[in-house]
């Protein structure tokens, strides 16, 4: 595969968006802002030139979907707050 950079970002400031860096290492970050070659967001900051993709991140509805239905399947009562717990491991599980 060809050592190549990304041409230029489409993630605006303030957008959630995935990225993936040369050595394989992926990650979902609040995107900030991008000057002198570095990249800027919530929790990461990264060198341009280590940036394989950066793209908008979405959620995936049908993974909350199935997630909803394996929770639906389950014969006892759940309190509220358990079902969201428990969705949310779902939804980690699920991906």
């Amino acid at each position: 595969m060809p050592n190549r950079k990304q041409a230029h970002s489409v993630v605006t400031q303030g957008k959630r968006a995935i990225v993936r860096l040369k050595d394989g290492t992926m990650f979902v970050d609040k995107f900030r802002r991008n000057e002198k070659g570095h990249l800027y967001f919530d929790e990461h900051t990264i060198k341009q030139k280590d940036l394989q993709m950066m793209s908008i991140y979405r959620e995936q509805p049908e993974r909350d979907k199935r997630a909803d239905e394996a929770i639906a399947k389950i014969p006892v009562k759940l309190p509220k707050q358990a079902k969201a717990l428990l969705r949310a491991a779902l939804k980690k599980q699920l991906k």
